[in-house]
């Protein structure tokens, strides 16, 4: 199963509370699909294999901390566990993300045919799926700056599942 996180694609849009804790809110409801995804195998839950990209591979890591008993495996393809330096660049860098994703909404003709010139070698159908992700991000969440969890979660003395 794939899920958009909590203000991507058709997600429910963070709420202003959330955006105090973006990241804690979107590690929350990701964790409510995993107990039900996890409540899915009868009357024992069924352990699952997470695999996260990015953003996604930071709250997979950190679902993996917070939930063993429900996690059997986790699949990290570059996560953004960040440093504090990285974590500020991109909190920095916010209000020109949320000025780049406007302009991508506002003109995905243009931003897809700039995105093909630089990546030529994408097959053709990632470029319209990336626009349209693009313009289905919450900006109130891309305005926080935060894309990543600012530590990578300690696997060393926790019961965590294996890490791949």
């Amino acid at each position: 199963m794939r899920v958009d996180a909590l203000g991507h694609g058709h997600s429910p849009r963070f709420t202003a509370e959330q955006l105090l804790r973006p990241f804690d809110a979107m590690v929350e409801k990701a964790a409510e699909v995993l107990r039900w995804a996890a409540g899915q195998g009868g009357s024992s839950p069924t352990k699952i294999i997470l695999c996260g990209h990015s953003m996604g591979g930071a709250i997979a890591a950190r679902l993996a901390a917070q939930h063993p008993e429900l996690v059997r495996a986790v699949i990290l393809e570059d996560p953004a566990l960040l440093t504090d330096q990285q974590a500020e660049q991109y909190r920095a860098g916010a209000a020109d993300l949320v000025s780049r994703q406007q302009r991508i909404a506002a003109d995905p003709g243009t931003a897809i045919r700039q995105l093909q010139d630089s990546h030529p070698g994408w097959p053709a159908e990632e470029y319209q799926a990336w626009a349209e992700a693009k313009s289905q991000v919450d900006l109130d969440f891309l305005n926080t700056g935060i894309v990543g969890s600012p530590t990578a979660p300690s696997y060393t003395n926790s019961p965590s599942p294996p890490c791949y």
